[in-house]
């Protein structure tokens, strides 16, 4: 296990005991010994993990970021944010098995496969949650890195598993295949615990998945009404826009780590409630689990929505997006031209 990094000026241990994990969000903080080997001075990463002296200065300020509500959570926004990415992941899993959701009463065809991305959504943010309120090294990796790798060869496999080359006898080597890449993976990372590994693991599956939905788009059937596409790419673009954003503001967070952290040490001094506004509004990594949470459900719900689509042309369709946020999917009981539901708009955010 690699060394544990505390940021200066925070707590090193609560009710869970000492952290012991090796990174420490405001985040990107790594031990430096590790860090020397992978990064560079020219890198954008470098200010957020090797301090100035006034930076280092401010950063033992007694408004500390950690244990700020209660002993139990070391990271409170970062780990509340997470509920929003379990509740997301529990509607999108509900809504694929109920039938009596459904006006016909019956259940979507493959509504378990469907269901279980939904279900690897709530894992991962269930497995961050506990990360951030523990800062245990075995948190950080088995419940919050390694699921993130399982989970998107998960849906790797499921925009993969409809294709007629992998069916009938072939179906065990795609099953075998894309069950060694997360194993594989986990092997490696946990002998060899460096976060840049994690990272380009997960994109390099994640631009695969990507491009097997791209794939699907521009193999579908010309049965399959243009509306269905429509509405299938618009909820896959708008997630994946959301899950770019997340990942932008993330990384703000980290450059400006100091900044954000003096900023808030000053706004607590102010009266009003101000402070606790500003301690919330300005946590970055907690945005990036809600809007990651947000844009997986709506890729989730429009990746289910195409491959139903190509399997059952025309015979079902999207509801408006429950709450602003996601859609369901449902069968299609009167005719139509497919996409939205009658009298449903496609989102809040066209």
């Amino acid at each position: 296990m690699a060394e544990p990094v505390h940021r200066i000026g925070q707590k090193t241990a609560g009710a869970w005991g000492l952290h012991t994990a090796t990174i420490d969000w405001c985040e990107v903080r790594m031990s430096l010994s590790t860090v020397d080997l992978w990064l560079t001075r020219a890198s954008p990463f470098y200010f957020s993990i090797v301090s100035s002296p006034d930076s280092l200065t401010a950063k033992t300020s007694p408004q500390q970021d950690n244990y700020t509500h209660t002993h139990y959570v070391a990271e409170w926004y970062n780990t509340i944010s997470n509920i929003p990415f379990i509740l997301l992941g529990l509607f999108g899993a509900y809504s694929c098995l109920a039938p009596h959701l459904q006006p016909n009463r019956k259940p979507i065809p493959d509504g378990t496969r469907h269901a279980a991305g939904n279900i690897g959504i709530m894992c991962i943010g269930f497995g961050s949650a506990i990360f951030h309120a523990t800062l245990k090294w075995h948190a950080q990796v088995l419940l919050d890195e390694l699921p993130m790798i399982f989970v998107t060869s998960l849906v790797l496999y499921l925009v993969c598993a409809d294709s007629d080359r992998w069916k009938g006898q072939n179906a065990w080597k795609l099953k075998v295949g894309l069950a060694a890449v997360p194993l594989s993976v986990s092997a490696v990372y946990l002998y060899y615990p460096n976060p840049i590994l994690h990272q380009v693991c997960f994109g390099v599956i994640q631009l695969t998945s990507t491009y097997r939905t791209i794939l699907l788009f521009r193999t579908a059937p010309s049965s399959v009404p243009q509306a269905d596409l429509r509405a299938a790419k618009h909820y896959i673009l708008t997630g994946s826009l959301l899950f770019v954003l997340a990942f932008g503001i993330w990384n703000v967070d980290n450059v400006w780590c100091d900044t954000w952290t003096a900023l808030r040490s000053r706004a607590w001094t102010l009266q009003g409630g101000i402070g606790e506004l500003v301690g919330a509004v300005t946590q970055g990594h907690a945005w990036w689990h809600l809007l990651t949470g947000l844009g997986c459900s709506r890729i989730a719900v429009g990746t289910s929505y195409l491959m139903l689509s190509r399997k059952y042309p025309g015979a079902f369709e999207l509801t408006g997006p429950v709450w602003g946020l996601v859609p369901v999917i449902r069968w299609r009981v009167v005719g139509g031209k497919g996409g939205m539901g009658a009298g449903a708009k496609m989102d809040k955010l066209q």
